[in-house]
């Protein structure tokens, strides 16, 4: 069984009439390459978004959790861009033409190109990719010197268990937009909703040129999830992000991401000298996060709630042109 349908999914967006609109159309969404001003507001004024933005967090913290050899290689937004642009030259790829496609020269250049990082960095994560099976070898019969590769299963699992996670957090405030968000159980949603996820993303968008407060913790390595650990440490009854200090335990942070006790403390620390987090005590091991860093994470996830309902629209957009025409 497929974990966006072991999930229970169709559950939760048959209870999604009883929840209060956000009333966003899917054209206020997005603003050209970026999330409306407006639509950032919405979705974090909806009475659940507390409680959608959980559901987010924990998700985050869930595609990171063991991974030990990637946590330590790679920082979070590379590791995802990467992934991003792989799906992307795959999909605006001709058969017939040996000057497209994914190849690991286009991903590096492209990589470079975009100022993500520099092409031995691509390099390395894509060869973490090919020993995952993420991607593959696709020899061509009629040139044997093309060598393109091709995203495999594992790597549409891994953007379908983050687009599971997201999607049951952006229903609880855009329940309007419940049926684009359900169409993930049909076979036909994926590979259309990747394109427009890695389009808008090639196309100049990232979550931490929108919110920069988030920028050092995800360029750290695991510093997204290290991050978002801090903003679940709070009781049930303080505010998301906590507005009171947190106990948090660098140990169980390291174990967790699979990263040294040091990293973990470094992360935190170059928190606190930026002044978006606090040491509530001497021994440091009670964190209280800054107003403007509660403000940051709270935007960025306001912005992958957006940015996934948007693609989410346009996906099935595309599924009921392609159906008119059958």
């Amino acid at each position: 069984m497929h974990v966006w349908q072991a999930e229970g999914y169709a559950r939760v967006f048959m209870k999604s009439q009883d929840l209060p609109p956000s009333g966003l159309l899917p054209s206020t969404l997005f603003d050209g390459q970026w999330p409306s001003p407006a639509a950032i507001e919405a979705i974090m004024a909806h009475p659940r978004f507390d409680d959608a933005g959980r559901d987010a967090a924990n998700g985050l913290v869930a595609l990171y959790h063991g991974e030990r050899i990637i946590n330590q290689v790679m920082p979070d937004r590379i590791r995802y861009i990467i992934s991003i642009f792989a799906l992307h030259l795959h999909f605006v790829g001709r058969p017939n033409d040996p000057n497209s496609g994914l190849t690991a020269s286009r991903l590096c250049k492209l990589c470079a190109e975009r100022r993500i990082c520099s092409e031995g960095r691509a390099e390395a994560m894509l060869a973490i990719m090919r020993t995952y099976g993420h991607v593959v070898p696709a020899p061509s019969k009629a040139d044997r010197r093309l060598r393109r590769l091709v995203p495999a299963e594992p790597l549409f699992a891994w953007h379908r268990k983050r687009c599971a996670f997201f999607f049951a957090a952006a229903a609880k405030v855009m329940p309007e937009h419940a049926d684009a968000l359900a169409a993930l159980d049909t076979p036909e949603f994926m590979p259309k909703f990747i394109r427009h996820l890695a389009r808008t993303h090639a196309e100049g968008f990232h979550y931490v040129a929108y919110v920069p407060d988030v920028r050092m913790f995800f360029e750290r390595n695991a510093g997204g999830p290290i991050l978002m650990s801090i903003a679940l440490a709070g009781e049930r009854d303080d505010t998301f992000p906590p507005s009171r200090s947190v106990p948090i335990s660098f140990t169980g942070i390291a174990r967790s991401f699979g990263v040294s006790h040091v990293h973990v403390r470094r992360v935190v620390q170059e928190g606190v000298s930026a002044g978006l987090l606090e040491r509530a005590d001497s021994g440091g091991v009670a964190i209280s996060v800054s107003p403007r860093l509660s403000a940051g994470i709270r935007r960025v996830l306001a912005a992958y709630l957006a940015h996934y309902t948007y693609c989410a629209q346009l996906a099935c957009a595309d599924i009921a042109r392609e159906s008119a025409i059958v």
